[in-house]
């Protein structure tokens, strides 16, 4: 995907740091919330902000069920003092 000049905006002063504010729009477009993991990188002259993936979203990325269905195991009867 290319990259779109969707607004403009500046950098202000937020603390001991310096934010820029991303419009509800652009988020909503995006498909991102408040409090989203990102990732910040940058080169000479661009600063590029992508969506982080959760950790279960890095264990699973791969993964493919082959058809398998939850089922319950029978053990068979309590022996000992289990307490369920």
């Amino acid at each position: 995907m290319s990259a779109q000049t969707v607004t403009s905006t500046h950098i202000h002063s937020w603390g001991n740091s310096q934010g820029v504010r991303l419009s509800k729009n652009l988020l909503k477009r995006m498909n991102w919330s408040e409090n989203e993991p990102v990732t910040v990188s940058y080169s000479k002259d661009q600063i590029l902000i992508k969506r982080t993936q959760s950790l279960i979203e890095k264990l699973f990325a791969n993964y493919e069920d082959n058809g398998y269905k939850i089922r319950e195991i029978d053990w068979g009867d309590d022996v000992g003092g289990e307490v369920f």
